[in-house]
């Protein structure tokens, strides 16, 4: 009887190792691809000299002469209300990192970067990562975009 007991627990012990092990290889196999999709989305999958896309200021409430001035894209592109953003719009209801626009699989998309008054894609809120069309209007408090080929 000491016998099967012996065997009984040695094959839970290499039954226990296994599912261990398995758990192991499954989070290193998941560290593995979530480092790798992080570095391809942070290199942009075309360069972005090879852009000639613009965003456009349509209309701005508190600063009209902003009105028609055109903004050369990068591949990944920042608005909002400091300078070291790529599009600078100087009015408190735009947030200092406000959206971003990313360059992405041949399309704009855009992201809201936790406003405080949001950003809308033709009138509707951004929520996450959206795709941008040609004729879209984005409205960052007074300001409203659209990005046009140079």
């Amino acid at each position: 009887m000491a016998v099967v007991d012996v065997s009984a627990a040695v094959t839970i012990l290499v039954l226990r190792v296994g599912v261990v092990a398995a758990l192991v290889l499954f989070v290193l196999l998941v560290f593995r691809t979530l480092r790798a999709e992080l570095a391809s989305a942070s290199h942009a999958p075309e360069a972005a000299e090879s852009l000639t896309d613009v965003i456009e200021v349509v209309a701005c409430d508190e600063a009209p002469a902003l009105a028609g001035k055109r903004y050369p894209l990068e591949a990944v592109s920042s608005i909002g209300r400091d300078p070291d953003n790529t599009v600078m719009i100087p009015d408190p209801r735009v947030s200092a990192r406000h959206a971003r626009l990313v360059w992405r699989n041949g399309q704009w998309w855009v992201e809201d970067l936790g406003s405080t008054n949001g950003t809308l894609l033709n009138g509707r809120p951004v929520l996450g990562l959206t795709r941008l069309g040609r004729n879209d209007l984005l409205c960052l408090g007074p300001a409203t975009l659209r990005v046009r080929s140079a």
